[in-house]
């Protein structure tokens, strides 16, 4: 995603990933030499693991909502946020992309995904499939049967916005580049910049 965007990763100075978890993606760019890597999550045990287990990234936690206190003053050349707006309610979806835009330098990327077509076709009823498309978003409690074990065992939500709603509410706030549809390969990635003048 990155390559098709003439992103160059080794030459960036700062990397962040907004729900790390175990840091399973930015672990991975613990090789390039020089690179500044913070991951945070809003699970303690999860920021506490990482800590012990994983060397050369900091690793911070951060709050249901913004801001990012611990990247005041630092602008970053790149986001990642993997299943995590597929989380956020959907009245904390702007502040997040705003506080997002703020710490991203002009020219950024920020990375994300979001649930697709095929998450609506395997959680979703037949009437559940046709309030989203009425309402342009759907949202599933951890209390509904057909949420996500994810979302009941952390007791938050599954948020669905069709193609068109995602389109209005990220363009809103970043350039969108690419929106890729993964199919059954999982969520829809959307790669987004903050323009330059900004």
């Amino acid at each position: 995603a990155l390559d098709r965007v003439t992103f160059n990763i080794r030459t960036v100075g700062a990397v962040f990933e907004l729900g790390c978890g175990s840091a399973r993606l930015l672990r991975h760019l613990r090789c390039i030499q020089g690179i500044r890597l913070v991951g945070s999550d809003v699970n303690e045990n999860c920021i506490k693991w990482c800590r012990k287990h994983i060397a050369g990234i900091e690793f911070h936690r951060n709050g249901l909502q913004p801001p990012l206190n611990f990247l005041e003053g630092t602008s970053v050349d790149l986001i990642m946020a993997s299943s995590v707006f597929t989380h956020i309610p959907l009245e904390w979806q702007r502040p997040w992309l705003e506080e997002l835009h703020r710490v991203l330098r002009p020219g950024g990327i920020f990375l994300c995904t979001v649930l697709g077509r095929t998450y609506e076709e395997t959680m979703l009823s037949h009437e559940d499939r046709e309030a989203l498309q009425k309402d342009g978003h759907l949202v599933l409690h951890a209390q509904d049967s057909k949420a996500s074990l994810a979302t009941q065992h952390a007791g938050s939500c599954d948020v669905f916005q069709t193609r068109a709603e995602v389109v209005a509410v990220f363009g809103s706030v970043f350039r969108i580049l690419d929106y890729v549809d993964r199919g059954a390969g999982g969520q829809d990635l959307l790669v987004l910049r903050k323009k330059r003048h900004e």
